[in-house]
């Protein structure tokens, strides 16, 4: 009895709650009906009186209009000028160029150092003070980028963030020699003399991509004047004394706020007085080592006119001696040093040249296998070089330039082309005393344009060491004197992939050209060796 009131009053709550949510959905769906039109659906009747007074039935979506929706039009992205070119800023865009605009776009200072337009380019390599750069006829690629800030889309200053260069040489030569040099390289040092195999072994003739004759560089420089940076990569296909080709890795290193680090040339060295020659070895009395290095330039004046600076670096050590002939001990020997090689540099250049004065100390040492001997010893060596334009005013000489080297030292025959690797640093005298050798290194060469695309070279290089014999080298054989001479002629010619109608910007050589070099080796018991060499060269420039 009590139930029904219960019931009762709950029937009527539920009752009243339907009615009161049965108006606004009975109203809203009469209004969605109305928009729709023909869209809506009706039921039967006798389905409608069934189902509760608050369903509709589903609107179904509005016809396909014939004409088709409108888009609206894209805005095109905001761009970012540098001098004259247009590169979107929300994306990072590449833009090809040449180095020396982008070098002004990025504030970079612009070397006076003159560019040589030699069959190998050893002058990229080189670090400059405040990573000025090198104005060269032949860019490669080179693109910018423009600053990140901008990439990304916000606001911020419109120079470009960084440049890319990428640079190759590709070659063939045919080799004519009258004697097998072994590993192939045009070193006197490797020619063999009387009494060792395959002397006066006759011609011999190959087809080879020579021991440089691919080479890839890649150069980045980032930021803008004074803090920028700079790296540098520099690989080739390179043809060793075991036969086996392979790539090898010539330089990498990096620069910022004129501190340089990793493998580049020694400070002692200077790439940009090398010659030119179709041998890619080049003279025999080159100082262009490459090893690691942290060095510091000291820019005292600079401008794209002139400079005046110096370097000072430690070096990797080297050092390589041998034991000479000593008494019996255990062996094997092994070379060491106790500190880093000390190498400095003083340069002055114009667009008529450059003079450069360098020098080096270092320590040497010798221990056996059994740590029952050591000894040690002090190299030191300077070197004066240069290349100058001596006739700049004289018609038809006016491009001529001369090349020079002149080292002398104790103790550096690591540091010379024809010496290197070959134990000529110091040996273990007759009083048991380990002593630095003496050496003298020097070459000269001189190159004329006949026309703008047409000139010859001659080169002549010498390299003596006042040598002791060694005990794995009977003193017949121990090397005393290297020649080197190389006459060329030289034929560029310029080549054009695309449609850039702007020739600095795509501008790449082709060059064929013919040496004759001789070579000539010299042995403390006057034993010779000699290798007369015809080469032809075909190749690109990128």
């Amino acid at each position: 009895m009590r139930k029904r009131p219960l019931a009762a009053i709950a029937g009527a709550f539920l009752t009243a709650a339907a009615l009161l949510c049965a108006q606004p959905t009975r109203a809203l769906a009469q209004d969605m009906a109305a928009t729709a039109g023909a869209s809506s659906t009706s039921l039967p009747a006798d389905l409608q009186a069934i189902l509760p007074a608050v369903y509709q039935p589903p609107l179904l979506p509005p016809p396909i209009p014939d004409a088709p929706v409108p888009i609206p039009a894209l805005t095109p992205p905001p761009v970012v000028l540098f001098e004259g070119m247009r590169l979107p800023a929300t994306a990072l865009a590449l833009a090809r160029t040449t180095r020396v605009d982008a070098a002004r776009m990025q504030q970079l200072p612009i070397s006076s150092q003159k560019f040589h337009d030699n069959i190998l380019n050893r002058q990229l390599a080189l670090y400059r003070p405040n990573n000025s750069v090198l104005q060269m006829p032949r860019d490669g690629l080179t693109v910018v980028f423009p600053n990140p800030v901008n990439a990304l889309g916000f606001a911020g200053n419109s120079d470009p963030y960084a440049f890319f260069t990428a640079k190759a040489d590709a070659r063939a030569d045919a080799i004519l020699d009258t004697t097998k040099v072994p590993g192939g390289m045009f070193l006197p040092s490797a020619i063999p003399v009387s009494g060792e195999a395959f002397a006066r072994s006759g011609e011999r003739m190959t087809i080879t991509s020579s021991n440089l004759g691919t080479i890839v560089k890649l150069d980045t420089v980032a930021g803008t004047g004074p803090t920028s940076g700079r790296l540098y990569t520099e690989f080739d296909y390179f043809a060793f004394a075991d036969g086996d080709t392979r790539f090898r890795l010539r330089f990498v290193w990096g620069s910022f706020a004129n501190f340089v680090v990793g493998m580049a040339p020694s400070m002692f060295s200077d790439p940009d007085a090398v010659p030119d020659t179709i041998d890619p070895t080049g003279p025999n009395a080159q100082l262009i080592l490459s090893h690691a290095l942290i060095g510091y330039i000291i820019p005292f004046s600079t401008s794209p006119e002139r400079s005046f600076y110096a370097g000072i670096s430690m070096e990797a050590p080297e050092a390589d001696a041998n034991p000479g002939f000593t008494d019996p001990r255990p062996g094997p020997y092994d070379s060491y040093s106790h500190i880093p090689d000390f190498a400095a540099k003083v340069r002055w250049e114009d667009k008529a040249g450059h003079l450069q004065g360098g020098a080096v100390i270092r320590d040497i040492a010798l221990e056996n296998a059994g740590n029952t001997f050591h000894r040690d010893a002090v190299g030191w060596g300077v070197r004066f070089s240069g290349a100058l334009i001596p006739f700049a005013r004289v018609c038809g000489f006016q491009h001529d330039t001369m090349f020079f080297a002149v080292a002398y030292g104790e103790g550096i025959a690591a540091y010379i082309l024809d010496l290197h690797g070959q134990g000529d640093d110091a040996v273990v005298d007759a009083a048991d005393h380990l002593k630095a050798l003496p050496v003298l290194a020097y070459y000269a060469g001189y190159t004329h344009y006949w026309t703008r695309c047409l000139r010859s070279s001659a080169v002549y290089s010498e390299v003596d060491l006042d040598n002791i014999a060694v005990a794995s080298d009977p003193k017949e054989l121990a090397y005393h004197r290297g020649r080197y001479v190389a006459v060329n002629t030289v034929y560029q010619w310029r080549i054009q992939f695309g449609d850039d109608p702007d020739p600095k910007k795509n501008l790449h050589t082709g060059f064929a050209g013919l040496e004759y070099l001789y070579g000539l080796k010299e042995t403390v018991g006057r034993a010779r060796g000699e290798d007369n060499r015809v080469q032809f060269t075909l190749g690109l420039k990128y």
